[in-house]
């Protein structure tokens, strides 16, 4: 009985430890999900090598970014040769000198930003990487690392660097003139090149002069609008105002000026750098570049003939009053690629075909086409474009005129007409006179064999029977 007892407990105790196990287990298999879940959810790629340098897991950011299908496909291999075998300069990168590994070999964590990964299709990238020594029960097992693509951030930094390059060219070349404003003592440094546009002397705006010095240069008309964009910068952090001074050659001079508000501790204004850029030419080729556009617009709505204009890209961004006149709609409702809404249905496609044909390749447009009018008629014209370039050889716009061409092309028909008639009655005589001229001589072949014949009869009467006789 006790035996049975016995039994029964022992029986009992393994039903539970199995059910212990069987609950551990799906605890550890629920939580191994959960990890796994937790790490194809990251947007930065993961992976793990043993203390050889073997892969032991990877995310799917990590099979994405470098090109692999599955985890299969890189679970116990070596990858290091895969997609980290050079350095960016294009020399060979030994596994032996590669940070990732050595995090695996001393259990030492390395953070690199300045290497780059190779997927197996398509070309490396550049990377930052975190790798971290896995320790299990003071043994150390392995690494794991963390990467991101960096390079949108290459790209911006490059770009950062180029503008300030060029900023620094153009502040040492003497193109743009920087200041510092002290709000506290009020007074206002700058470089030689802004001292020369104020008509200042460079040693003592190096020094710094006060504010009312440096509006005294400004145009009265225009330092109101200075004062204004002051106090919005002071109010917002944000300074950009543009406006004229007088130079020390006593010339007018249009600048922009650009700067932002620095805060002491406290949080209060204390300072208002910033740079000023002169665009007097710029904004003298911009009021030419009006100039002509209305002089151009003049002429155009002063012609007897339809006028457009067109973008670089091929979009028409200009009618003259002649095609609201014949059309009847508003240069806003075929502007752009609206126009085709007047071509004829026949004449749209190849339309459609010369003019992007002429666009990319910059050659003149030509073609006569129908165009719908005002009463519902088409009519024909004759189309050309031509473009227009800059110094440099681009295309700036395109310029075009239409001529209404539909009398000619009625009198060209009427003219093929009128041939058409001439030819048909000039074919009918002459087929009259090959048909008089065969009579004729059918009758002159008749008239001949009838004089022979009477001929004949003649003497056959001057000497009748004498030979019958004899017989």
């Amino acid at each position: 009985m006790q035996q049975k007892r016995h039994a029964l407990e022992l029986e009992r105790k393994v039903v539970e430890r199995t059910a212990a196990l069987e609950r551990a287990h799906a605890a550890q298999s629920e939580s191994e999900n959960y990890l796994r879940l937790l790490l194809d959810s990251t947007a930065e790629g993961f992976y793990g090598i043993d203390q050889n340098g073997a892969t032991t897991l990877c995310n799917a950011a990590f099979l994405r970014m470098l090109g692999f299908t599955s985890a299969e496909e890189v679970i116990g291999r070596q990858l290091h040769g895969v997609i980290h075998h050079s350095r960016p300069d294009g020399s060979p990168y030994p596994k032996e000198q590669c940070p990732i590994y050595r995090s695996a070999q001393t259990g030492e964590a390395t953070h690199v930003d300045d290497e780059r990964f190779f997927p197996i299709k398509g070309k490396s990238f550049p990377v930052e990487y975190w790798s971290y020594p896995v320790w299990r029960d003071g043994e150390l097992r392995g690494a794991i690392v963390t990467f991101i693509d960096i390079t949108e951030r290459k790209r911006a930094e490059e770009s950062l660097r180029d503008a300030q390059a060029q900023l620094q060219s153009a502040i040492s070349a003497g193109a743009v003139g920087t200041w510092n404003w002290d709000l506290g003592t009020n007074s206002i440094t700058a470089n030689p090149a802004l001292a020369r546009t104020f008509n200042l002397n460079p040693d003592d705006a190096h020094r710094g002069l006060p504010v009312e010095t440096y509006l005294a240069a400004i145009l009265p008309e225009d330092r109101p609008q200075v004062e204004a964009a002051t106090a919005k910068a002071l109010a917002s952090g944000d300074y950009r105002v543009e406006y004229r001074v007088r130079n020390a050659e006593g010339q007018v001079r249009c600048v922009i000026a650009r700067g932002q508000v620095e805060y002491d501790a406290a949080g209060k204004p204390a300072r208002l750098p910033g740079a000023l850029t002169d665009i007097t030419e710029r904004r003298q080729a911009e009021e030419a570049a009006r100039e002509a556009s209305e002089r151009f617009r003049f002429l155009a709505e002063s012609m007897p003939q339809k006028i457009f204009t067109a973008r670089a890209n091929g979009e028409m961004d200009y009618f003259n009053g002649e095609w609201t006149k014949y059309i009847g709609l508003s240069p806003e409702k075929i502007c752009d690629w609206g126009w085709t809404q007047f071509v004829h249905p026949e004449d749209v496609e190849e339309n459609l075909r010369r003019w992007q044909h002429s666009v990319a390749t910059q050659e003149p447009f030509y073609m006569e086409h129908r165009f719908l009018q005002l009463d519902g008629q088409y009519r024909w014209h004759v189309s050309r474009a031509s473009p227009m370039r800059d110094a440099e050889g681009n295309v700036m716009m395109w310029i075009s005129s239409n001529t209404d061409i539909d009398d000619q092309k009625r009198h060209e028909a009427a003219l093929r007409e009128s041939e058409a008639r001439i030819r048909a009655l000039f074919e009918t005589a002459e087929a009259a006179r090959v048909s008089a001229e065969a009579a004729k001589a059918r009758a002159e072949a008749a008239t001949r064999a009838k004089d022979d014949f009477l001929a004949a009869l003649s003497h056959e009467l001057r000497t009748p029977l004498s030979p019958a006789l004899l017989l």
